[in-house]
């Protein structure tokens, strides 16, 4: 099995009797480009992903996960619903956000019945346990609004991204872990919402 997306976009290419000079033709991008995407140097955002599953001609699920066939049929069934790529962070969320470089992403993850605009990233500790556990996929969408017990994504004073439970209680606002170990820190000025989560995967369930 071809392990790293680079690995699969060559196979791909090479399948469909494309040189890289020709893909980087049809998708509008540089040959040298191409090359640092083949070689895991980088990894192409949602959008060039969907360019490039058309002229290599191949299955978007398998060009990101490597999971199923090369060249999946079913896509073009009538009534099948597309996998939605989604970009995962890396251990930290660019201070930009929704604004990111390629660079700022791990991988690329499908999951079924996802938004568009989502987000992931991998959890790290356990003061989410047992609601969220560690290694989890924790999917998320940028939001400017809370409600009481939300599941959200907040980047402290010291730009570290904490996953807690927002809660308010007497006019103030809190952020709480699921895990009772953990302390529970009211919400300030340094504290800035990257996005409220909607859903977490663990990667049992990411099998595609």
């Amino acid at each position: 099995m071809d392990k790293t997306f680079g690995e699969r976009m060559r196979k791909a290419r090479l399948a469909a009797g494309l040189t890289q000079e020709s893909l980087a033709a049809m998708v509008a991008i540089t040959e040298v480009s191409i090359n640092r995407y083949e070689m895991g140097h980088r990894v192409p955002n949602a959008e060039l992903i969907n360019r490039l599953a058309v002229p290599l001609k191949c299955s978007m699920k398998w060009l990101i996960t490597g999971n199923g066939a090369m060249q999946d049929t079913s896509e073009g069934i009538e009534g099948f619903t597309a996998l939605i790529p989604i970009p995962v962070f890396t251990e930290k969320i660019p201070a930009g956000f929704p604004k990111y470089l390629s660079e700022d992403i791990a991988e690329y993850i499908c999951l079924p019945d996802a938004p568009a605009g989502s987000f992931a990233i991998r959890v790290s500790g356990d003061s989410m346990n047992p609601t969220i556990k560690s290694e989890d996929y924790v999917l998320f969408v940028k939001a400017d609004q809370l409600s009481h017990n939300d599941v959200v994504i907040v980047r402290d004073e010291w730009g570290e991204v904490m996953i807690k439970r927002y809660r308010e209680k007497d006019g103030d606002a809190f952020f709480v872990s699921d895990n009772p170990e953990y302390p529970i820190i009211k919400a300030k000025d340094g504290h800035t919402l990257v996005g409220k989560v909607i859903a977490a995967w663990n990667k049992r369930q990411i099998k595609l």
